[in-house]
């Protein structure tokens, strides 16, 4: 991602450690069979792969109907306490930026509960 954020944009970062190995969040995230833990997008959107580093990165082109285009990105980083999983949603107009602190948020929780992880 580019750090430098122009001024009408911004840009949501969450960090979320989880006991679970890197291999079961992985496939949390990314197989068909256990999406099912990860809830999709709303309706409204479109949200096209970018990028992939498997194991470790992708990016999604998220497109919103009446908004401009941003770009949702997460990344598994693994310390010696166990696994970060990084989501940043980047380009976000600044007037809906919070609304998407919304929409993370909760969907985050729900994911912990259902791959074993804690709040960071």
């Amino acid at each position: 991602m580019n750090p430098a954020v122009p001024e009408d944009r911004a840009t949501l970062r969450f960090t979320r450690r989880y006991t679970a190995s890197r291999a079961e969040v992985w496939a949390a995230l990314t197989d068909p069979d256990s999406r099912s833990r990860w809830p999709a997008a709303p309706p409204d959107v479109t949200a096209g792969m970018r990028t992939i580093e498997p194991g470790a990165v992708f990016e999604l082109d998220w497109r919103r109907t009446g908004e401009a285009d941003s770009i949702v990105r997460v990344e598994l980083i693994s310390d010696e306490a166990g696994n970060v999983l990084v989501l940043e949603h980047a380009r976000l107009e600044a007037h809906v930026c919070m609304r998407y602190f919304g929409f993370w948020e909760p969907r985050l929780d729900e994911f912990a509960q259902a791959i074993g992880g804690e709040r960071k």
